[in-house]
């Protein structure tokens, strides 16, 4: 009966962070804060594909694998994940859409559209275009698909609860002063 106690409580934890996730890349966007949400967007797909895998260290597959199975399928343009590592490098690294993958050519550099719908005259050299709020609405779906797959779960793998517990989230606690 711990156990199942245990992963309630690990998946309202990631719930609670996704939640926060969710609200903090709505007020960027609603703010024009274009590069403080993809910073936010691309440092929690690295969390997510952390909490997916049986390694306490996250690499560029693990990263990779996470998109392509829950990001990449609903985007409306062509798009790999290996080019979203590239995009996750150049705003992380550089705040710049070019990183180091794309100017070696292991992945197309995206370049992000501050509108609802990408005008296709935006694309005359074949670079990818994405706006910024279809990767904000993909991101909540994914998010939502990567928390149903664990929700169903009938015991959780122990690599997700011992990371589950270690996400910092907001818990208020009663009767203490803050």
């Amino acid at each position: 009966m711990d156990n199942l106690i245990d992963d309630k409580w690990c998946l309202k934890n990631i719930a609670r962070y996704q939640s926060g996730i969710i609200q903090t890349t709505t007020y960027c966007l609603s703010n024009n804060l274009i590069l403080p949400f993809l910073t936010l967007f691309y440092s929690s797909v690295d969390v997510m594909a952390w909490l997916n895998i049986d390694n306490e260290n996250v690499e560029r597959t693990d990263f990779i694998k996470w998109c392509d199975k829950y990001f990449v399928p609903i985007l409306s343009v062509p798009c790999a994940g290996e080019d979203l590592y590239g995009a996750r490098c150049g705003i992380l690294h550089n705040a710049s859409s070019e990183s180091a993958r794309s100017r070696k050519g292991k992945a197309e550099e995206i370049m992000y559209v501050v509108s609802k719908k990408v005008p296709s005259h935006l694309s005359p050299n074949n670079e990818i275009c994405l706006s910024v709020w279809e990767i904000y609405g993909n991101f909540t779906i994914a998010l939502h698909e990567f928390y149903n797959d664990y929700e169903s779960m009938d015991i959780l793998p122990d690599y997700f609860t011992s990371k589950a517990r270690k996400i910092l989230t907001d818990i208020h606690v009663t009767g203490v002063d803050h």
